[in-house]
This record gives structure tokens, sequence and C-alpha cells, in this order.
């Protein structure tokens, strides 16, 4: 079994039923392990599974949570809406102590600055008496906005959930047409990053990426890569993110937190197991 801080998300099992992604997730050494809430989700291999709490009775929720029982660590995504009580009140269930919710919340992103800070404080409320944590996550917009965030919400229950592969999605990242520099620049920023928001880092979701140009579009039938420089969701160890320089400050900080792999690799569990064992020598 791998480190039970090493978690696997069930969104790298695309074509996986729950159950079989359950079965799989064991079967592949994964004592954590971390879905979305609930509903249809699908990326760049397909439809993956989730929790499916959405609109279920709480026997049918019960039903999930002996699905998923022998983990010792389970995280919750957001489900792709804004049914925040839902999201909690799953995790809540599941015995999952995080909930994954993005920064940039469609909703959310033509409103002013002050109007997410209570966002977040009113999932906060709602979460903490429920027993869970929210980690907001960086998906895009400025860096130096979503550090702001996090240090403006202030609340007991709410933290930062850093998203390596995301990181490249960053404006101040995203300006910069030398790809060379541009990696040069990603990797500084996440050891930045990380330094900054050291004391409300509570959970972090590991991936890599890679120049366009090296990946295999053939195997990624999906529109958006072609708008990308880069395409993440790649194998830990295959890509421009430094991880030694990650594990390095991780270990100034004191970062005890799960590690969550979340992939869209064609070669599925080839690259899941190549990714765990690769986390696995820096624990």
């Amino acid at each position: 079994m791998f480190n039970p801080r090493i978690t696997l998300s069930i969104s790298s099992l695309a074509g996986y039923e729950l159950i079989d992604a359950v079965r799989m997730t064991k079967k592949l050494g994964f004592s954590s392990i971390m879905g979305l809430a609930g509903g249809r989700a699908h990326h760049s291999l397909g439809t993956f599974p989730t929790f499916m709490c959405y609109g279920r009775s709480v026997e049918k929720g019960d039903l999930v949570k002996d699905i998923i029982q022998g983990f010792k660590y389970v995280a919750v995504h957001q489900g792709w809406d804004d049914n925040w009580k839902e999201w909690i009140d799953c995790a809540s269930r599941l015995g999952a102590k995080i909930v994954t919710v993005h920064a940039g919340l469609h909703e959310f992103t033509c409103k002013k600055f002050q109007e997410r800070v209570l966002y977040f404080r009113r999932l906060g409320d709602y979460a903490l008496d429920k027993g869970v944590r929210i980690g907001i996550e960086n998906d895009g917009e400025r860096y130096d906005a979503y550090v702001k965030l996090i240090k403006s919400v202030k609340h007991l229950a709410v933290g930062a959930t850093l998203d390596l592969g995301h990181c490249a999605y960053f404006s101040e990242i995203k300006k910069i047409s030398d790809i060379e520099l541009r990696s040069r620049k990603l990797n500084q920023l996440i050891v930045q990053i990380i330094t900054e928001v050291r004391d409300e880092l509570i959970h972090m979701h590991v991936h890599n990426v890679k120049p366009y140009e090296e990946v295999n579009l053939k195997a990624i039938p999906y529109p958006y890569w072609e708008k990308r420089d880069f395409i993440d969701h790649r194998s830990v160890p295959n890509g421009i993110i430094n991880y030694e320089r990650v594990f390095d400050v991780l270990g100034k900080i004191g970062y005890k937190g799960l590690l969550v792999i979340e992939l869209e690799e064609p070669k599925i569990e080839e690259k899941i197991l190549e990714s765990a064992t690769f986390l696995e020598e820096f624990l």
C-alpha cells in the first residue's frame, strides 16, 4: 500500500463506474480516495465516476459510504454547479474532512472581490457545523488575486487547496510567450505560493504539465486543448514541474496534508502507479 497521504482522485479513472473505480483504487494500492460530490462529469478522456451524492436519500448516501468504506482518508471535490450545501453534506456523510471548491466559480467571476470573500465565509460557516473544511482551489485568473483571496477569507474552516498543475494557468505565467522562460517562472511561482499560503495550505492536487507539442493529441480528442500552450493532468514525474523543489519547500513549511493525484492520461493504470510510486519516494 502507498503512504495514506497519497490519494487517488477517481476522476483519473475515466470510463469506470463508481464501484469498479473504488475497487481499482484499492487494487492499485491506495488507502485514500477523492471524488466529485455528485453529478455526471467528464474531461478529455470521457466520463468519469463521482460519489453520486446529489438528490439521494440518506439510505442511498449510506450505500455510497459502504462502497468506499475501508479508506483511511476521503476527500470531496465540488460538483459542477453551485449546490454547495450538497457538497458539504456529501463530505460529512462520507466522513471526508475536506471539500475542494474552485476559486473562480463562474457565478462569481464578474462580481466584486468582497462578494467572493463573503461567499467562502458562508461556506465555511456551514462546513464548520458539519466538521468539514473548505479548500479554495486555484483555477486560473491572477496569482496575486488568488493569494489575496486566501488571505482575506480568514475563517477557521476555510483554507487553500493548491493545484500545482493549475499554477500554469495563472495570468502572470500565461503572459510569458517563451516556453522555457515560462517553465522557469512557473517553478519559481510554485515555491513562492507554497511559502505565501503556508499557514492556510490544507490540501494539494498533484499532476504535471507539458508543452502542447510534447503531448499526443490524437489520444486526447478534446477541443479546448487547442487554446493552450501547456497541457495539464500529466503523470506526476513527467513534465516541467520540479517536484524535488516542491517537496523541499513542503518539508520546510511542515505540510502534512493529502497529495491527490489527478490525471487525464490515456494509459490510466500505468500512469497512476507511476505517479504514486514517484510520490512515495519523497514521503
